[in-house]
């Protein structure tokens, strides 16, 4: 087929050159902004050409306890978890361990895996972990179970010259016994990889793709050292490192543990009292078979700790492990030989470890300052997907009350934000709040990421990567409220629609009510996770755990029930105890984990909704387009100033401890751990109208294996029907939508079982539409339409009815376009006028350009339409 052009009009020269010297400026500017995101990466630790330095030294008095992990070689994290050592029994126990997250499973690890009770597995998102042997584990000596994914590595039971097997899908192989707990069955598991020869000193990358071990030499075990290889699990290909820097004779207590990253390039063994440190290549790196293991051709450095002084017998340096980036190694050893441990915490020379912020603030839309529609929200962060920061968010305010300087500040808080999938995730794999990096092509991600920490851009990277690059002083934290689904609990509740109940199911339904609490209760080990999670990556932090304000008013001045659009009595009961619940959990994680708790409950007293609403951001502000649905039921700037004076109370100068700490009632760590599953999860996807069909499908290990599982719709409950799980615990489903579904919100639950048969609840707020273009079916066109699924809506301070009558507020100074009150741009004032930054600058310049270009082709080539996307990297 030939493809046809209509013949272009003549071109002045003077044109073709204009519209040339633009296109060059673009590609002059793209390669600069390229080339500011190379620079913005973070410098590769570099632990060979230069001593190492001593960052922290602690004592571990009770060496018996399971936080000290002394052979474990899992990247896990200490947390309290409910663990339960017999099935029947049913009995969960609180203890410390260290959880290794899976592929649809997590596991804990206790002190020493070749005992019973000191390995746990737990399924799906259920919170308990269950007692988990290996068959024929007195023929083992470890496990290594790798993170995110359902490969395990076996070893085999003699620790100085074992036998490596690498397994996957895990699951498969977990068998339930009848004595009461799980077993790992090697017989029926999925072979993966063997190391073919005894080895001693073993380390897997995260990544699974590397394998790292050491090779007993030639001659004498006695005097020789061990050769170390390195292995590509992928590609077969066995590369000789050179010699380890232990011998036999000078064994520790415990079998070397090596590291080994996942590009494998950087290698680090303990042992024998000393560390030491590999940059490998393929260049230095030899055959299996080649030459003398004397021969050290990769560049090294043996690392003995000054503190930890050669010449005592069998010294340890044990429980080694690296941060995410490789920059700070941490060990524990015995002190002069007693039985006194130490941890130890040393970094690459040329890593700064000092604080490059003052006061770093993590959270969500609580936090960012969602519901500041006066001001508007800061460049980058508005629009419907964005984190909606406002310069006028309390921890802007903070800044000013506590005399932060400019530079030394920053809020990375993000409307949405959830704990695991955006606070603690890795980098890898994460695309961003609402999949921001899917616009971007997979080799521009690093770029975004790594332009996104420098410029201090919330919802591109997981907040907790700002708390490893700028360990700062202090941090600010709230989270929680939306894995409990908050904003979507008390929108459902206070939106209710035409010819629908006017009480939400959670205010009059024991079921729903149950569930919710138990979300927010599950939310205690989440929570403690974040808290360990920051004191890893910069452990001088000093810690506030910030809880949420009541935003509606005991008893409504105006009595909140003016029409069938205003929260009921029993509705403002269940909103105000949902509060109090998620502020006794955040009280009682913030007691346990030793940080700071600032109460915050009744800071909004006097403009709650309901109340007056001088603090609040309601449906008089919002209306209930879909454009503001988000703002909805979140303080304004002026209740920001209200709960940044209450902090200020509590917290007179920055880094001081709570002046009188409130003491909350609450329920004990090990009743919120082991409370029943219950978790908000996305079950369908898409816009649902009446008279179609629904969609359902949750992951696998989220229900047991052929279970049955019951799907209902609530405020009015109707059952959808009943949904057989599959062989791996996923469940996939679609039902007609029931006539008696109202258009309007709605909540979808799905009720089963988990793998030892406990219940399991989960649940999505949907949103039920009439028709495409009339959402309510009001027969008002949804971009016209100011209150979609409610009639109308009283102003409580005006009388009027909002739906009909705009309310009308001026910002007071908005941020201009360019401003960046954010560090580096800085500050909290909003009367401050920052210049904008480089990148600002540039994106600012090419964005012209781009329009010029624009309109110079299009009169150019009028009689030709052409259709093309332009993609720069941002």
């Amino acid at each position: 087929m030939t493809l046809r052009l209509k013949r272009f009009r003549r071109v002045s020269v003077s044109q073709f050159a204009m519209v040339s010297l633009l296109t060059g400026v673009v590609l002059f500017t793209t390669v600069v902004f390229a080339s500011h995101q190379s620079m913005a990466t973070t410098t590769e630790p570099d632990w060979i050409s230069s001593e190492p330095e001593v960052v922290s030294q602690e004592a571990v008095v009770d060496s018996s306890g399971d936080e000290f992990l002394d052979n474990t070689r899992n990247t896990c994290q200490i947390q309290t978890v409910s663990y339960i050592a017999d099935i029947n029994m049913q009995v969960p126990v609180q203890r410390k361990m260290c959880v290794v997250e899976g592929d649809g499973f997590r596991i804990a690890i206790g002190k020493d895996l070749r005992n019973p009770d000191n390995l746990g597995i737990s399924f799906g998102v259920g919170m308990n972990f269950y007692r988990l042997n290996y068959l024929g584990q007195n023929n083992g000596y470890e496990m290594v179970f790798l993170p995110n994914s359902q490969k395990y590595m076996w070893v085999g039971n003699n620790w100085r010259e074992a036998n490596l097997s690498l397994y996957d899908n895990l699951l498969k192989s977990v068998k339930r016994n009848t004595g009461g707990w799980f077993e790992i069955d090697l017989t029926s598991a999925t072979s993966v990889w063997r190391s073919g020869r005894s080895v001693s000193g073993w380390g897997i990358s995260d990544n699974g793709q590397y394998v790292v071990y050491g090779v007993p030499p030639q001659y004498s075990y006695y005097f020789y050292p061990y050769v170390i290889y390195r292995e590509n699990i992928i590609t077969g290909e066995v590369q000789k490192i050179g010699p380890s820097h232990y011998v036999f004779e000078a064994y520790p207590m415990y079998p070397p543990q090596i590291k080994i990253s996942d590009d494998g390039s950087t290698i680090i063994s303990s042992g024998a009292g000393g560390i030491k440190f590999w940059k490998v290549n393929q260049a230095c790196l030899g055959s299996p078979d080649g030459e003398s293991f004397y021969n050290e051709k990769c560049p090294t450095r043996t690392y003995y700790p000054p503190i930890n002084p050669w010449g005592y017998q069998y010294p340890d340096n044990i429980g080694l492990t690296v941060n995410e980036d490789w920059s700070e190694l941490s060990y524990y050893h015995n002190i002069n030989g007693q039985s006194v441990l130490e941890k130890i915490t040393i970094k690459a020379s040329n890593v700064d470890s000092s604080s490059g912020l003052d006061y770093l603030a993590l959270g969500d839309s609580y936090t960012s300052g969602e519901g500041d529609l006066k001001n508007g929200y800061m460049d980058g962060t508005e629009g419907e997907n964005g984190c909606h920061l406002s310069a006028s968010s309390y921890p802007f305010l903070l800044k000013q009350h506590w005399d932060v300087l400019d530079g030394k500040m920053a809020s990375v808080a993000c409307s949405g934000a959830k704990i695991d999938p955006d606070y603690v995730a890795g980098m890898k794999g994460y695309l961003g709040q609402n999949d921001y990096l899917l616009d971007f092509y997979a080799s521009e991600y690093e770029g975004e990421r790594s332009v996104a920490i420098e410029e201090f851009t919330p919802g591109i990277v997981p907040q907790l990567e700002f708390v490893k690059k700028y360990k700062p002083s202090v941090v600010t934290l709230t989270g929680g409220g939306n894995d409990a689904g908050f904003a979507d609990v008390i929108r459902y509740c206070a939106s209710p629609q035409i010819g629908q109940s006017n009480t939400c199911s959670y205010a009059k339904d024991d079921k729903a009510l149950a569930s919710l609490k138990s979300t927010i209760y599950n939310q205690y080990a989440g929570m403690t996770n974040l808290i360990s999670r920051i004191r890893n990556a910069s452990p001088l932090t000093k810690i506030y755990v910030v809880g949420y304000p009541q935003f509606v008013a005991e008893r409504g001045r105006f009595g909140c029930g003016l029409n069938a659009a205003m929260l009921n009595s029993a509705e403002i009961e269940t909103i105000r105890n949902m509060v109090v619940e998620m502020n006794n959990v955040l009280w009682l994680v913030a007691k346990d984990t030793g940080v700071q708790f600032v109460d915050i409950e009744n800071s909004l007293e006097g403009g709650q909704l309901c109340g007056g609403g001088e603090y609040m951001t309601g449906l008089l502000n919002a209306g209930l387009s879909k454009e503001n649905r988000s703002a909805m039921f979140h303080p304004n700037s002026a209740g920001h100033s209200r709960m940044a004076s209450t902090i200020k109370e509590k917290a007179t100068n920055f880094g001081d401890d709570i002046i009188s700490p409130t003491v909350r009632e609450t329920k004990s760590a090990s009743e919120y751990i082991s409370s029943p599953t219950s978790a908000r999860v996305d079950l369908v996807s898409g816009e649902l109208y009446k008279d179609s069909k629904m969609s359902i499908s949750a992951s696998p290990v989220s229900f047991g294996p052929n279970t049955i599982v019951t799907a209902t719709v609530f405020s009015e409950p109707v059952k959808l029907g009943e949904i057989i799980a599959t062989d791996d615990g996923a469940v996939t489903a679609e039902f007609d939508i029931p006539d008696v579904v109202e258009a309007g919100e709605h909540l979808l639950m799905l009720e089963g079982q988990s793998y030892i048969g406990e219940p399991v609840t989960l649940y999505q707020f949907i949103t039920v539409g009439a028709k495409e273009g009339d959402v309510d079916g009001d027969g008002i066109p949804d971009n016209e339409d100011r209150c979609q699924f409610v009639t109308e809506w009283f102003d409580e301070e005006t009388g009027l009815d909002v739906c009909k009558e705009p309310v009308v507020n001026e910002p007071d100074n908005p941020p201009k376009p360019g401003d960046d009150t954010n560090p580096g741009g800085d500050s909290g004032d909003n009367s401050s006028d920052t210049s904008p930054t480089l990148i600002q600058k540039i994106k600012q310049t090419i964005q012209t350009i781009i329009a010029n270009i624009k309109s110079a082709i299009s009169s150019l080539f009028t009689s030709v339409k052409i259709n093309t996307k332009l993609r720069l990297p941002w």
